[in-house]
């Protein structure tokens, strides 16, 4: 898990680390 400080860039550096997310978690179940 990635945990993202939301006070520091609010918006497109948490929509970019929820997509490495979620990324990873396709590869995991694969």
């Amino acid at each position: 898990m990635i945990i993202v400080n939301t006070e520091t860039i609010p918006g497109k550096k948490i929509s970019q680390t929820l997509g490495i997310v979620k990324g990873n978690a396709i590869r995991a179940k694969h």
